[in-house]
């Protein structure tokens, strides 16, 4: 995904793979909230946030100022990512439909 395309308050996805054959993923989903979203980010290196799925539920994003502090049992996950990691790493549930499917191929190739 290029990260001008990335959409503040959308929901992109993660896949990672338990097996070095890639037939075990695992799906990990995740808000986009903004980039360069704390006051001590380097101007000059651009950090593309996500931040977890049941704290932005909850909270609202990080990046906010309306986000809520009162959940106190809730803990926030942010994700930051560089450039190269959303080109390589961030995917829409289309893309990840896709992971998913080509995983399940890997699996039934080796059964």
């Amino acid at each position: 995904m290029a990260p001008e395309n990335l959409t503040i308050g959308t929901p992109y996805y993660r896949v990672t793979y338990a097996d070095a054959t890639r037939t075990i993923p695992g799906v990990q989903p995740m808000i986009y909230v903004g980039v360069n979203i704390f006051s001590d980010d380097d101007p000059d290196t651009a950090v593309y946030y996500f931040q977890d799925t049941v704290s932005y539920a909850l909270m609202g994003s990080i990046a906010s100022a309306e986000h809520e502090t009162e959940h106190s049992d809730v803990e926030v996950q942010v994700f930051p990512h560089t450039e190269a990691d959303v080109d390589t790493e961030v995917m829409t549930l289309p893309e990840v439909v896709a992971a998913l499917a080509d995983a399940l191929k890997r699996a039934a190739w080796r059964h």
